[in-house]
């Protein structure tokens, strides 16, 4: 997934801007759930998508060692630094 983040393909950006997207959509309904809180996150306000996406490519490029991950989790952890859930 960082490899279509970071494309110049527009195809590749859509796709990825895509996924992140739906993950964001996600994670917020988590982050506002008392018994899921600590799973979501906690934007202050609307998030834009190109934010989001960045978020993600700097903590891939931080968390080499996480290539591993599936995409999904990466995404997870990326926004969770980004925009915890205090």
């Amino acid at each position: 997934l960082h490899s279509m983040c970071s494309s110049a393909d527009t195809s590749e950006m859509l796709y990825c801007s895509a996924y992140i997207t739906a993950i964001v959509e996600s994670l917020t309904a988590v982050g506002k759930e008392p018994l899921t809180h600590q799973y979501g996150i906690c934007p202050v306000g609307p998030i834009g998508t190109a934010a989001t996406v960045q978020a993600f490519i700097n903590w891939a490029q931080r968390h080499p060692k996480q290539g591993s991950l599936m995409r999904y989790s990466g995404v997870a952890w990326a926004l969770q630094a980004r925009w915890p859930c205090h």
